[in-house]
């Protein structure tokens, strides 16, 4: 179900880079977009995606918000709260690197249990 949230919501990921966009599209968010946001976010948390020099300061001043939005114990309306209040952080999550790291990953765990 993962694979599918994030490749169905890619184009939704990648507009997120203008401030005006961003508020207008947190505000609108389904529960879908934001679950596509808090997979990249869980694989961040988690180490399985490599993250950038660059974005590691950032990423560490929130990994309580970071850790959040991977919890599997906190609501989808929990999280996309946590999403407005910290939007300098999406920025960050939605890096084409992140994006296709976690598209890649996803791949990579889909097949292993197939060909289980």
């Amino acid at each position: 179900m993962a694979q599918s949230l994030v490749y169905r919501h890619l184009n939704f990921l990648t507009s997120l880079r203008d401030v005006g966009q961003r508020r207008q599209l947190l505000m609108n968010m389904t529960s879908f977009q934001t679950k596509a946001l808090c997979e990249i976010a869980k694989r961040i948390a988690d180490g399985t995606i490599t993250i950038l020099r660059r974005d590691a300061e950032s990423f560490a001043r929130k990994r309580l918000v970071l850790r959040t939005l991977a919890s599997e114990r906190v609501g989808v309306s929990r999280k996309k709260e946590t999403l407005k209040k910290n939007s300098s952080l999406i920025p960050l999550l939605v890096r084409e690197r992140y994006i296709i790291g976690s598209v890649i990953d996803e791949i990579r765990r889909t097949r292993r249990a197939s060909e289980q």
